[in-house]
């Protein structure tokens, strides 16, 4: 069964073949196998098509409509971040620096809706509930983007502000946080599958909402 979460574990590189890998190759197999037999595609095509990116389905029900394939997994790389537009939403994926885990967030910023994919990736120190939790990182920071217009940061893993908002410039940019309040930043389940990047287009503000 294959998990996904807001923060995704992930791996980039070579190494063995995973189950959507070896699925995607013996799909192409049976397709050439038909060729040979004069059967055309048909149904059967477009299921061997799915069933690379989405894999074999296993013990995880697939729900219509709710994982949607934004990016191929050739696109992204350690410390990099690629714009994309999912459901209408303009997104941003977002690989850490060690290329080991992987976040999904909104390309606006909650305090003017400014783009944030010009920010910068810093490590800042966890703070509140969060630095209690066992998953810390040894240095006691995590990754987080920083706005480009405020200097606000928002963590990858949760979306939540670290630090001061809207701390630049000095005194005008506390003044223009003073026109909206301190919000955090909208994330959104993802996962690498088979060939491809996946989201889940329910944020963790829709989820707190549901609670």
């Amino acid at each position: 069964e294959e998990k996904s979460s807001r923060w995704q574990s992930f791996a980039l590189g070579g190494g063995s073949k995973n189950k959507d890998e070896a699925s995607d190759e013996e799909d192409k197999s049976k397709s050439k196998a038909d060729k040979k037999d004069g059967r055309s595609g048909g149904v059967g095509g477009v299921l061997s098509g799915l069933s690379g990116i989405f894999g074999d389905g296993g013990s995880e029900k697939e729900q219509p409509g709710e994982w949607i394939v934004v990016c191929p997994k050739t696109r992204i790389a350690p410390g990099v971040i690629v714009p994309v537009v999912a459901g209408g939403l303009d997104l941003l994926i977002v690989v850490s620096k060690d290329g080991k885990q992987l976040a999904c967030i909104s390309n606006s910023c909650p305090h003017l809706g400014t783009p944030l994919e010009t920010g910068l990736i810093e490590r800042r120190p966890v703070a509140g509930p969060a630095a209690q939790k066992s998953d810390v990182a040894d240095d006691g920071c995590e990754d987080c983007i920083v706005c480009p217009t405020h200097n606000t940061a928002f963590a990858l893993a949760s979306g939540e502000v670290r630090g001061e908002w809207c701390p630049y410039p000095p005194v005008i940019g506390s003044m223009m946080g003073a026109v909206k309040t301190q919000q955090n930043l909208p994330t959104f389940q993802i996962r690498a599958r088979g060939k491809n990047v996946e989201v889940r287009l329910a944020s963790s503000l829709d989820d707190n909402t549901d609670n």
